[in-house]
């Protein structure tokens, strides 16, 4: 049987107002903004066989909560964002030197700040998770983050480092979809909306 996942990001943090380097992150809340924006997430709805999941973060548990109150959740550090090491919490514009920026083209997809995680090592943990939890049901939805997300679709389109982060826009809330249809993941859609992810399901 085919192998259905739904990734979200979760929704609105006050920490992404700042112009600091965020990463983990782990205990970050929601904004008011990202609790509106999780409870809209509810008109995507989830079918009986669906295996509720998030990242361990603050913001991916509690948009899972409010998007889908009463259905059992599953937290798993598999899916968590991608850590910054040292670097978190820094100014992005005083951390990404002209010096650094070279490195991490150079480095591409093996790239890490001091004491983080590389693009590859994100993917692998992200596919990881989802062939353990896979076990269980063959459609999982997954409250991830935003690199996180990224990480697995540049693999799939075999992107380079920067286009795996530049060129790939994951919204708030948004779904991202991904299907094995017994030969690795294709992707059936990208960052739609909850109310066009509910449309596509409809028209399909």
């Amino acid at each position: 049987m085919n192998q259905r996942v739904d990734l979200i990001r979760h929704g609105e943090t006050p920490a992404n107002n700042k112009p600091t380097i965020g990463g983990l992150n782990i205990h970050e809340p929601l904004s008011f903004q990202g609790f509106q924006q999780s409870r809209r997430l509810s008109v995507f709805a989830l079918t009986p066989e669906t295996k509720l999941l998030s990242s361990t973060a603050t913001r991916a548990i509690r948009t899972a909560e409010y998007a889908y109150p009463g259905v059992p959740l599953v937290a798993d550090d598999a899916f968590l964002e991608m850590s910054q090491g040292s670097l978190e919490g820094q100014l992005r514009s005083e951390a990404y030197t002209p010096e650094y920026l070279e490195a991490i083209e150079k480095e591409g997809w093996d790239h890490r700040a001091p004491g983080g995680q590389s693009l590859n090592e994100v993917a692998d943990a992200m596919l990881e998770g989802i062939e353990r939890h896979s076990a269980d049901s063959n459609t999982l939805v997954i409250v991830s983050h935003t690199t996180a997300i990224r990480s697995l679709l540049g693999r799939i389109r075999k992107l380079d480092q920067e286009a795996t982060i530049l060129s790939q826009k994951i919204d708030f809330t948004h779904i991202t979809r991904l299907i094995d249809y017994g030969k690795g993941f294709e992707i059936a859609f990208a960052n739609l909306s909850p109310k066009e992810a509910a449309a596509y399901d409809t028209m399909h």
